[in-house]
């Protein structure tokens, strides 16, 4: 029950018509899309043929064919199409605010018509950076719906691939297109983890051949990332293992044996995901005690040129006081015996701390 003591029926409407009042109410003018977003993608798999030219305004026709498959994809939609999919698909309204988060963590939740399934799609800004992107399906009987704020070059590859073979979601093209969608994201962790690694062996080589501080940002850097790239790609071993069920009517049970091999891909990414992180730990280790190394190192050496320069000051402090009865005042040899004694003691100090490898 809602912390406010509503039923789940008064909150749900609640939420309808929350959604509905910032759908009616958003100014034209403050759309938050970034410019240039792509229009709608819609492919439509019917009778052995893929169409790719229905429009979005006409999906809605599409879909009352019971026959094939449809595949919505949505960049970034306003609140006009987003209404306008609540309309066609009669969406639950938790579906919706879903929808309008601009982070969700990978799930998969079943609603009465509709599964909403949630993954990340990552890729890597600049050659250096994860960059982290949620990518929302919807999978109702005959058709899925992507939804992602960023552009997803996994999505477009996998709708180039069927466009090449439209035949290779047979025999069962609605199913099989949500495996290869999942498949696709999953396949995308792979390159990524292959340049971290690459990444990790040139920190290796360089932590004892370039010792430099700069060194210590992209251990952090990278250790961040991958720690963010674990917390993302372990979650999809509950999606896919909820998906490899066969209790999801909006799903059904012919890739259940493929969401299980997801899960094994799953699990070697994970595993080797916490490889890494504990290569890296232990390079950061390294690195420190390497850092700690030389700053003892650098101790010794003003130590050792501290004790050097204090000899003399001694010598010259004893021979300077002054006093009426010292007998080397007068000495005719004392000035020699005291440059002798000073040479004396710091060559003897300079023998001893090269001899130690203190300098």
């Amino acid at each position: 029950m809602p912390l406010d003591g509503r039923t789940a029926e008064q909150y749900a409407d609640s939420v309808n018509r929350g959604s509905s009042d910032e759908l009616a109410n958003l100014d034209p003018g403050d759309d938050p899309r970034p410019h240039a977003v792509p229009p709608p993608v819609v492919l439509c798999y019917r009778n052995g043929t893929l169409r790719d030219d229905v429009p979005f305004d006409a999906v809605d026709g599409e879909l009352d064919q019971s026959d094939g498959v449809i595949w919505l994809d949505l960049e970034h939609p306003d609140p006009g199409q987003l209404a306008k999919l609540q309309d066609e698909l009669t969406l639950h309204p938790l579906v919706l605010q879903d929808l309008q988060l601009p982070f969700q963590r990978p799930k998969v939740d079943e609603y009465e018509g509709v599964t909403l399934v949630v993954l990340m799609a990552a890729r890597l800004t600049d050659q250096v950076r994860l960059h982290l992107s949620p990518v929302a399906m919807l999978v109702g009987r005959g058709y899925i719906v992507t939804i992602h704020r960023d552009p997803v070059p996994i999505l477009e590859a996998v709708r180039q691939r069927w466009r090449t073979n439209p035949r290779m979601l047979e025999p069962h093209a609605h199913e099989l297109l949500l495996y290869r969608i999942c498949e696709g994201l999953v396949s995308g962790y792979f390159p990524l983890v292959d340049k971290f690694e690459t990444r990790i062996e040139l920190i290796e080589d360089r932590l004892f051949r370039d010792f430099d501080r700069k060194l210590l940002q992209e251990i952090v850097a990278l250790r961040r990332d991958i720690t963010e790239l674990r917390r993302v790609v372990a979650p999809p071993r509950d999606v896919f293992i909820t998906l490899a069920r066969h209790d999801d009517p909006n799903v059904g049970g012919f890739v259940a044996p493929y969401f299980t091999d997801l899960v094994d891909l799953i699990l070697r990414l994970t595993d080797t995901i916490d490889t890494m992180r504990e290569r890296l730990g232990t390079a950061l280790d390294s690195y420190l005690t390497l850092q700690n190394n030389a700053l003892n190192e650098t101790l010794k050496r003003l130590t050792a040129m501290t004790v050097m320069i204090m000899l003399p000051t001694v010598i010259a402090g004893i021979y300077g006081m002054n006093f009426d009865h010292m007998p080397e005042l007068h000495w005719q040899l004392g000035y020699p015996f005291a440059l002798s004694l000073i040479v004396a003691l710091v060559g003897g100090a300079l023998f001893l701390f090269k001899r130690n490898d203190w300098l």
